[in-house]
């Protein structure tokens, strides 16, 4: 190789070192939650410190198969702490996405899912800043995972409301 070659390589692995952020993967811990007995929630943050283009996976650990609901908010109304989201999704399941704006967030309704969840965000962090620039924008989610009833479950709950209807019946007969 002669000098030419090798500044031209220098200079195209120094422009390209920097175009994307630090990206981000993380074990998430779900854990029972306390208020209703079989349900699950998680909770989640991500700060990223050098601007550019981000994808963090998150990977759920715990919980079990059932209907899936999740949020995700960043503020930052300075250029080193603003965030925009591009896709956002659990599985292969779209988060529905708010316009780029200071504040952003990040919605999944009820969706049922099967184990394990992995979460994928893809972004820009401080978009307004040169790629590599020093930062420090955020964001933070929580997750709500609640099992489907067992079928037996649901054939007794279907069962009682069949015997209360028999009952109230009876009683207006008589």
């Amino acid at each position: 190789m002669n000098h030419k070659q090798i500044a031209l390589a220098a200079a195209i692995g120094l422009t390209t070192s920097g175009a994307f952020a630090d990206n981000i993967n993380s074990v998430v811990a779900v854990v029972p939650n306390a208020a209703v007995p079989g349900a699950y929630s998680a909770a989640w943050g991500a700060t990223h410190v050098e601007a550019g283009a981000f994808t963090d996976v998150f990977t759920f650990a715990g919980g079990a198969d059932g209907w899936f609901s999740s949020s995700l908010i960043t503020s930052g109304f300075l250029d080193s702490a603003n965030i925009d989201f591009q896709t956002v999704s659990v599985n292969g399941n779209a988060y529905t996405l708010s316009p780029n704006a200071p504040v952003e967030w990040a919605t999944l309704g009820l969706t049922h899912l099967n184990q394990p969840f992995t979460l994928t965000v893809t972004g820009i962090a401080a978009p307004a800043l040169t790629a590599g620039a020093s930062i420090a924008a955020s964001y933070a989610g929580t997750a709500d995972i609640t099992p489907v009833p067992e079928p037996e479950t649901a054939a007794l709950m279907l069962g009682g409301l069949g015997l209360l209807g028999f009952l109230a019946r009876r009683r207006k007969l008589s």
